[in-house]
């Protein structure tokens, strides 16, 4: 077999930036109606909860066709199905078209499929260009990709809409992103030969990992940041300006910060864990401060203690992810279509909870009047980070030395 450490250094560069942008995409799109709930409210006369849904179906498609993402890789191969994620997550376009709450949903389904196939399989790109030292800095940057696509939604939505005549003209343009950016891989995106890939996925192979106890643990790692995080995107910027009396530009500006500030802290949790040689400390430190700093970021009315709270919380919730997509690849026994598998579980998992959490937020605010019993109880469930990291194996290359010199040293003779 092919090693991906043998790759052309130009191949291997053309790959990740025409991969890169497609990550940009997906943050785009993700989050891209937040900012703009309440021109959507207005605009057809919703509830929080149900205005909700235009996130949560995104993280609902995530959690249900992450794992078929691989399977339909499975069928038509890695680079349609990649090109196939980025056509999909391009629906936007059509959101200057919607007439009615039900077809923007709809937009929103498709996005989300797109996530879908396009997020997990990327791992089995990486994975197939990339050495083993190298893959956890190539993680942190296409997850730095995506932050930076949710930063920039967050930022230029409100004035994209004033400018260009309504709430729908960000949607429009971002999803126009995510179609250049889908064709650009269909030019230049390339796969090797030679190399394992999500093509050999089978539904035995999907069976056989999901009960496992690292999937499972991995899984319930991001549940609670996920949760939480997608809960405070979606609601903070509408919270700051029922409840903090901060103008939309503003609001847009503060809670832009989390994704904002996770461009570096992605980058870093690629470069840290490669450098130190162990993964579980980048997901313990997280897993104990998460929940404090998603608590600072709306408990107090003090301008500045916000501000920290969420450039905290957004270094918080981006530095642990590289280590959760390069876990699965250090596993006794890993091969790309495995990494693939355990990785669509795990973001199954979390993205079922990032479903709930913005709904759940919505529903009490519309029920009780206050949206913090709904920030709470996320910011409490975050610790399932904390949890997991704590009965994880660590993966690291300084843990198997060490194992390696054990067994040198028990070794008869």
């Amino acid at each position: 077999m092919i090693k991906p450490s043998s790759a052309p250094t130009r191949y291997r560069f053309v790959v990740e930036a025409v991969l890169l942008p497609l990550q940009i995409a997906v943050g785009l799109n993700f989050f891209a109606p937040a900012p703009l709930f309440p021109q959507i409210i207005s605009e057809f006369g919703v509830e929080r909860a149900t205005v909700s849904l235009l996130v949560s179906a995104v993280t609902l498609m995530l959690a249900i066709f992450a794992i078929p993402g691989g399977i339909i890789a499975a069928r038509i191969g890695l680079k349609p199905a990649i090109f196939l994620g980025g056509l999909l997550g391009s629906a936007g376009l059509l959101a200057p078209l919607a007439t009615d709450f039900g077809f923007l949903m709809a937009l929103r389904v498709l996005t989300g499929l797109g996530a879908a196939i396009l997020v997990p399989i990327t791992g089995a790109i990486v994975m197939q260009w990339f050495s083993p030292k190298e893959t956890p800095i190539i993680n942190g940057l296409n997850l730095m990709g995506q932050s930076f696509g949710v930063s920039l939604s967050f930022f230029f939505g409100v004035a994209i809409s004033q400018g260009l005549g309504g709430w729908a003209a960000p949607l429009a343009v971002y999803g126009g992103i995510a179609l250049i950016s889908a064709l650009g891989w269909g030019a230049f995106g390339r796969t090797r030969k030679g190399i394992e890939g999500v093509a050999e996925v089978k539904i035995t192979d999907v069976m056989r990992v999901l009960p496992q106890r690292n999937t499972l643990l991995l899984g319930f790692a991001i549940m609670g940041p996920f949760a939480q995080y997608v809960a405070l995107s979606t609601w903070l910027p509408t919270f700051y300006q029922e409840v903090r009396g901060m103008g939309p530009g503003l609001t847009s500006l503060i809670t832009g910060i989390l994704p904002f500030v996770g461009m570096g802290a992605t980058l870093a949790g690629g470069i840290l864990p490669a450098r130190v040689g162990l993964r579980k400390p980048f997901l313990i430190v997280p897993g104990a401060l998460i929940g404090l700093a998603g608590v600072a970021s709306f408990i107090t009315g003090n301008i500045i203690i916000t501000v920290v709270g969420v450039m905290v919380l957004g270094v918080l919730s981006w530095v642990f992810v590289p280590t959760i997509f390069t876990v699965p690849m250090e596993l006794p026994g890993t091969s790309p279509e495995k990494v693939g598998v355990i990785l669509g579980a795990a973001l199954a998992m979390g993205n079922f909870s990032s479903f709930w959490s913005p709904l759940i937020v919505g529903a009490l605010t519309d029920r009780l009047g206050t949206y913090f019993p709904g920030f709470i109880i996320w910011a409490v469930f975050s610790s399932s980070l904390l949890i997991s990291a704590l009965l994880l194996p660590e993966t690291g290359p300084r843990a198997r030395e060490r194992l390696a010199r054990q067994a040198t040293a028990t070794a008869p003779g």
